[in-house]
């Protein structure tokens, strides 16, 4: 074996060995403490240098801002209609004395003349500044500009940095003239905090052109140099800030920050040498491996001094001890003396004593053991892990398991179990802790065939021949058929509940974010009142309410999911519907896939939102569209019949006429084995990431609730879902417009506008405003009953949402009503629980709504003579 030359060494040999033992994991010990060390102090400069640059640039982009507020307030009070321009006055002049860093503060005119001046050196004579790019650039895009860094023409060998802002003519927003101001660059030091950085740091500025403004070392060298095109600066300037390490051009490692400028878009860099870090962690790990090596050596000295006291005794004892060990169990150890190797010696002889009197014992025990064994009434049996071959069993388990005591002895193991589960149960046992456990439940084959179900508890015992199990068996036959009953109906309860909780969480979601859609929609369509003559800004509006209208989509999925939708229902031509979408269609399922419509011109009508059709056709073609990646055919086609759906849902047969929407896609159709549960929310056949089975579920939800029915037809190939819907008596096909609102009619009257969301309401207060109603808004039912109580004029109608805190739209307008008789209501709400609302037909407009439509539902109901109108608010 390996370990054979260990056992031969001496104890000193053994002492030296385990000194190595122990200098080996302190040295790696330093080693790693020399690392831990260098990465704890690299991320501690890490931290001091990111610290440091957002020092920096805060400390010059809050200077950046002063000078910008101050020549925005200078242009604001310079006039240059009066002889001389407020920059020559006492407060320009005080300011440059009272701030060391600005060396002038100046007018010019649009040729970049100065006209006006506060500088340091008065008499001194300034050229044109026309070809300065900051005097430009201000000139150009008429805002607060930056310079670069340049030397001054007026003091020659000091640098400057300068800045400009436009002064623009009131009346015509064309620039007059330019008023400016000068620094000192040197004053960047201080400002920049340069001198309180570690010794050999250096910051730099680089404009977002990538042009070097200013080094704190070697500035005459770098200032002007242009970085673009680098790789440094090409990634920095996609990222807004970081930190890494990097060797400078002086040959000198720095971890260097970065920080981007608010505004100017300038670079601030902070680099900060590393060596002094480097040589601490270094110093410190020449410390420890010093510490290391005297501990080795005095472990030596006094490991060889104990060796002598303690050799000779040993060895007197180890001898004894074999003898013990080859059977003489009366040798006893004569070896005495004072210490710790006396005391070993005397119990030694205690434990050879204590060993005769166990051995006595265990006779005893083997005896009992035997008796116990045998008459335990639960099954207790081992078997060989070599083997798998019972080598003892009491008669209990001969009992349970149908068989004879002594057939049950020395059979196979894996025979107890049914087939298939021996080499499963060989394998959990042999791939045990060592120690007992409960290995769970298993079943067992009766000689008669049959099951018995246990849980086994096993033991690992050691015999003569080799490791063995031991395994005591409860049989819990009974007790688990039970528990999976229990199992079962708690999991269809928890299903239950799991759906309705999801239902409510789903619209909880879908009201706030109806009331987000809400503002974006009627500030959207402010905008476009506003800019509806400018073609770009009208475009990009209506790429908004796109956006918008595809999100108020998905939330009235999630709405029809979870059948809390307040929906508006109106007459609608299935085939119609159908046509309109054919493009959308078209474009959704790809080129790959052929789209066919069959509409006839059947002259029925049904009543249903015409957004929740749309949706469910439009979830139809994405389901035929997964079902088709290499491409077919999707076919729509209407039909009316007077046979009800019946087939699978013969809960719902109806009587009466119904128009039926056929979908047929040519995919591989729908197995039978699925087809009760394709329409459970959540429930698909995708890849896991690949979709969330609401598809079909919405579908479900939007025929159910107009009174309809969805039915799997069956077909030679490819899916068949037909979509039942009662139909209704006349109509004609209106939806929501998305046009600007031209041709509604505004009006004088007075509204209360009830609204909790403040974005909401400050949208719809200006929607009606614009067109002339008189508007009086309230975030809640208290402050709304306050603004009735205070109004001198009355109020035509109550535009109020359900939804809100303290008291609901409702309830205010029957308090509201209660005094005021005459009042109309409109209801609004991105989705409500209130079942009158479901039910009874209030007016209501549901969110987000657009302009035209908001402006239409209040003119309809104003318009309604009050005989149309019942005590409720609704119209007839």
């Amino acid at each position: 074996m390996s370990w054979f030359p260990l056992r031969r060494l001496t104890l000193r040999g053994r002492l030296v060995l385990i000194v190595v033992a122990i200098i080996a994991p302190l040295t790696g010990l330093a080693f790693a403490r020399q690392l831990e060390r260098r990465t704890f102090e690299i991320r501690r400069l890490e931290e001091q240098a990111r610290a440091r640059v957002v020092q920096v640039a805060l400390a010059l982009g809050s200077q950046f801002d002063d000078t910008r507020i101050l020549l925005d307030a200078l242009s604001r009070l310079i006039d240059l209609d009066q002889p001389r321009a407020a920059v020559d006055g006492r407060l320009a002049q005080l300011i440059v004395a009272a701030t060391p860093r600005y060396a002038d503060l100046w007018i010019s005119d649009t040729r970049g003349q100065r006209i006006g001046s506060a500088a340091r050196q008065p008499n001194a004579r300034v050229g044109s500044i026309a070809d300065r790019r900051y005097f430009q650039d201000a000139l150009r895009l008429q805002r607060f500009t930056v310079g670069d860094v340049l030397e001054s023409r007026t003091t020659p060998g000091r640098l400057i940095l300068s800045f400009a802002a436009p002064i623009l003519d009131p009346t015509t927003g064309a620039v007059r003239a330019l008023v400016g101001a000068t620094w000192f660059a040197d004053s960047l030091d201080r400002i920049l905090g340069v001198d309180r950085l570690p010794p050999g740091s250096v910051v730099t500025l680089v404009d977002s052109t990538g042009r070097v403004q200013y080094r704190s070392l070697d500035r005459r060298e770098w200032i002007g140099r242009s970085l673009a095109g680098t790789e440094g600066f090409a990634s920095n300037r996609a990222i807004p800030s970081g930190v890494d390490t990097t060797l400078s051009a002086d040959g000198t490692r720095r971890m260097v920050a970065f920080e981007t400028l608010a505004g100017s878009q300038w670079i601030v860099y902070v680099g900060i040498p590393i060596s002094e870090t480097l040589d601490v962690v270094r110093r410190q790990f020449r410390q420890d491996l010093a510490v290391t090596i005297a501990a080795a050596l005095v472990l030596l000295l006094v490991g060889n001094l104990l060796v002598n006291q303690v050799v000779t005794p040993v060895e007197s004892l180890t001898r004894d001890a074999m003898a013990i060990a080859a059977g003489d169990t009366g040798r006893r150890s004569a070896t005495a003396g004072p210490g710790e190797i006396g005391s070993l010696a005397h119990a030694f002889n205690a434990m050879a004593d204590r060993v005769e009197e166990r051995s006595r014992a265990l006779e005893d025990s083997a005896s009992r053991y035997r008796f116990l064994f045998d008459s335990n009434p639960v099954p207790v049996f081992g078997w060989d892990l070599a083997t798998q071959r019972i080598l003892i069993a009491n008669q209990a388990s001969a009992t349970t398991f149908g068989r004879d005591r002594d057939a049950l002895v020395g059979m196979d193991v894996t025979q107890l179990l049914p087939p298939g589960e021996g080499a499963r149960f060989i394998e959990r046992m042999r791939t045990g802790t060592g120690e007992a456990r409960d290995d769970g439940y298993w079943s067992f084959v009766t000689a008669d065939g049959r099951v018995v179900e246990g849980q086994v508890l096993s033991a690992p015992y050691h015999q003569a021949a080799g490791a063995a199990v031991l395994h005591v068996v409860v049989d819990v036959t009974a007790r688990r058929a039970a528990e999976r009953a229990l199992d079962e109906s708690r999991e269809e309860e928890r299903h239950r509940q799991r759906l309705e909780s999801l239902g409510s969480f789903a619209a909880g979601i879908a009201h706030d974010f109806n009331n987000y859609l809400a503002s974006i929609v009627g500030f959207a369509g402010l905008l476009r009142e506003r800019f509806g003559a400018d073609a770009e800004a009208a475009s990009d509006i209506e790429q908004i309410l796109g956006a918008a209208k595809r999100a108020a989509d998905l939330t009235r999925q999630i709405l029809v999911f979870s059948r809390r939708q307040v929906n508006a229902p109106t007459p609608q031509n299935v085939g119609l519907v159908i046509k309109a979408l054919r493009p959308m269609v078209s474009r959704l399922l790809g080129e790959q896939v052929h789209v066919a419509t069959y509409i006839g011109d059947h002259g029925v009508w049904t009543m249903i939102d015409p957004s929740q059709l749309e949706q469910a056709v439009m979830n139809l073609a994405t389901n035929a569209r997964d079902a088709m990646p290499g491409g077919g055919r999707f076919t729509l086609s209407t039909r009316v019949t007077t046979e009800g759906p019946g087939g699978n849902d013969d809960a719902e047969r109806g009587t009466g006429r119904w128009v039926v929407l056929d979908a047929v896609d040519t995919g591989p159709g729908i197995p039978e084995a699925i087809r009760d549960r394709v329409f459970d929310p959540f429930f698909t056949t995708k890849a896991r990431g690949s979709g969330t089975g609401l598809g079909l579920a919405v579908v479900f939800g939007v025929v159910r609730q107009v009174g309809g029915s969805v039915r799997i037809m069956d077909t030679s190939g490819g899916a068949h879902l037909a979509l039942y819907f009662p139909v209704t008596v006349g109509g004609d096909v209106r939806g929501e417009s998305d046009g600007d609102g031209a041709g509604v009619r505004g009006g004088t009257e007075h509204v209360l506008l009830v609204e909790d969301e403040g974005s909401v309401r400050t949208a719809l207060e200006r929607m009606l405003s614009s067109v002339g109603y008189r508007v009086t808004t309230a975030s809640n039912a208290a402050e709304a009953i306050a603004a009735v109580a205070r109004s001198e004029t009355p109020i035509q109608l109550l535009l109020t949402d359900l939804e809100m805190p303290g008291a609901n739209g409702r309830e205010l307008a029957e308090t509201l009503r209660a005094s005021h008789p005459g009042l109309r209501v409109l209801y609004t709400s991105g989705y409500s629980d209130d079942d009158t609302v479901m039910t009874q037909g209030l007016a209501f407009l549901p969110k987000p709504a657009t302009r035209e439509a908001v402006l239409r539902a209040v003119r309809d109901i104003l318009d309604a003579s009050s005989g149309h109108h019942d005590h409720a608010g609704r119209t007839r």
